[in-house]
């Protein structure tokens, strides 16, 4: 969605709107909280990252967390939780060390987070409440792609070692999830463990690639170098053919050829939303 970057600059400029979100976020009448995020997200879109800034030293994050306890068993949780992924990607997006670190700090965000992941965020059953939280989940793995290519490396050990987070990723790399038509969402898994991969090799260490290992995900992505989609094989032949230890790498024939450790192709690096096209979403 195109939005036009000028016009929320005017308002921004007129009128006290950051002040007036934060507090309709504490609010508990639903009404408010849901235009209040509406709103949010639509300042996050323009290019202005003091938008980001001001929306942060208003204590958003508080407000969301209020908000996000508040309504997550109701109804209106499905929705509620995508406005705020949404929210959290655009703030992580605005490349700012200290909002990006804020978020990862906070435990009830990214225990969320890694619920919806998990499937065990509340959903009612309904197609339409499960078509949110596919797309949210989307959402959600677009915020750890940002968090682990646009920031340094102990995000990563914050994500790896605090928060675990290969229990929530590798699950979507099984044969059960790579074979349902979502596939949009076992191919960005396999981006954010090639950016995890690349920047620990800039330092000379592969030890997220070996605890990788040992959970079962490298063998995950070995098989998946015989998948018929084109971007799920060639994530995962890039995964092992760059930071494997001599495993095989299957080319487009099926032949087997010998993994090389020690490289790594920034070029290589697929851009998760130019590719959803390929993908049924």
């Amino acid at each position: 969605m195109e939005t036009d970057g000028p016009s929320i600059d005017i308002v921004m400029e007129q009128l006290p709107i950051i002040p007036i979100l934060i507090d309709y976020l504490s609010s508990d009448q639903i009404h408010l909280f849901k235009a209040a995020l509406k709103a949010a997200g639509t300042i996050l879109t323009s290019p202005n990252a003091e938008y980001s800034e001001s929306l942060y030293k208003n204590d958003i994050l508080q407000g969301l967390v209020i908000g996000w306890r508040r309504y997550e068993g109701t109804n209106h949780g499905p929705d509620i939780r995508k406005e705020i992924v949404w929210i959290l990607g655009n703030m992580i997006a605005s490349h700012s060390t200290i909002i990006t670190k804020s978020i990862v700090d906070n435990v009830f965000i990214i225990e969320k987070l890694k619920e919806i992941l998990a499937g065990s965020a509340p959903v009612d059953g309904s197609q339409n409440s499960i078509k949110i939280d596919m797309a949210t989940r989307k959402e959600t793995l677009h915020v750890f792609q940002n968090l682990v290519f646009g920031y340094g490396i102990e995000i990563h050990y914050d994500l790896v070692y605090r928060y675990n987070m290969f229990e929530v990723l590798l699950p979507y790399l099984q044969e059960e999830a790579i074979m349902s038509s979502y596939l949009i969402i076992p191919y960005l898994v396999l981006q954010i463990l090639n950016n995890i991969f690349m920047k620990e090799q800039l330092i000379d260490s592969c030890e997220f690639y070996l605890m990788c290992e040992k959970m079962g995900g490298i063998d995950l992505i070995e098989g998946l170098q015989l998948h018929p989609q084109k971007k799920i094989y060639e994530v995962a032949s890039e995964i092992i053919k760059n930071y494997g230890n001599g495993q095989q790498v299957f080319d487009l024939t099926g032949t087997a050829t010998r993994g090389r450790q020690g490289q790594h192709h920034i070029g290589g690096q697929q851009n998760a939303e130019s590719s959803q096209s390929t993908f049924n979403i």
